[in-house]
């Protein structure tokens, strides 16, 4: 019998699991915050553009806490494990796997050049944020590649805590503290110019 654990229900009904939830989501709402006091700042084009970056970022987080959410990433993995086996490929699937990685890395990248334009001009708070970001993402296509090696090196355990856990809630964390750090920048500049430190 084939079950999609997960799906349209809550994925991980553990602690960090729902820490991750509210990790994802608060970050979202501090990112968007941030976007919108970049905005009432200064209406300049690179401030525009960096506006762009952290309304990107902030759209990323909410989509990737309704995906943990859910369980999305694990009702995808078993989708593809599932047509995989009815259509005879499963046990070429790694070509597959690696197709995919490749495919959502170019994506990414594309995503990620356009992110740089938007903020290259920005203070390294904002480029923390976008670090953090990329980290995240890549960190997320990886797990949803489910290779078997990596999945057994991601969930071993150190100090109690999964490699997982840490990766995750780090890579939040980072994006996160930018948020409030640039933040912390905004209010301090005179009216009609942001810093860019």
């Amino acid at each position: 019998m084939i079950s999609f654990k997960g799906f349209l229900g809550i994925g991980d009904l553990t602690l960090v699991g729902w820490l991750t939830v509210i990790l994802y989501f608060s970050t979202a709402i501090s990112c968007w915050i941030t976007a919108r006091k970049i905005r009432l700042a200064s209406a300049d084009v690179e401030n525009a553009r960096e506006q762009r970056a952290w309304r990107s970022i902030a759209a990323a987080f909410l989509a990737l806490g309704i995906s943990t959410l859910v369980d999305f990433q694990a009702a995808l993995t078993e989708t593809g494990r599932v047509f995989a086996k009815v259509q005879g490929w499963y046990e070429h699937r790694r070509c597959a796997q690696i197709a995919f990685v490749v495919v959502v890395a170019v994506i990414c990248l594309i995503i990620a050049i356009v992110l740089v334009r938007w903020a290259r001009n920005a203070p390294v708070s904002t480029w923390s944020a976008l670090a953090g970001s990329t980290m995240l993402i890549g960190y997320v296509v990886i797990r949803a590649a489910s290779f078997h090696d990596v999945d057994r090196l991601i969930y071993s355990r150190s100090l109690g805590f999964r490699l997982n856990w840490i990766l995750e809630t780090g890579a939040i964390g980072v994006v996160l503290v930018a948020s409030y750090w640039r933040r912390s920048k905004i209010g301090k500049s005179k009216p009609g110019s942001l810093p860019r430190s």
